[in-house]
């Protein structure tokens, strides 16, 4: 599953900045890219929840080893 999410993950987080980066330099904040923005950060969350799930198995040997 990690190998599976971490290229969309990349490219939705490139994706993100962009969109984040032309908003912050547009000043008006115009609908259709706001909204690209909202469901760019969404999709991303749920991408990286799936990421964070597959990392859960490691953790207690990791703890455990520190």
């Amino acid at each position: 599953m990690l190998r599976w999410t971490a290229p969309a993950i990349v490219a939705l987080t490139v994706l993100l900045l962009v969109t984040g980066a032309v908003l912050l330099f547009d000043g008006r904040g115009s609908g259709q890219l706001v909204e690209i923005h909202k469901v760019t950060f969404i999709v991303w969350l749920a991408f990286m929840g799936l990421h964070v799930l597959g990392r859960l198995r490691e953790l207690p040997s990791l703890a455990v080893a520190d």
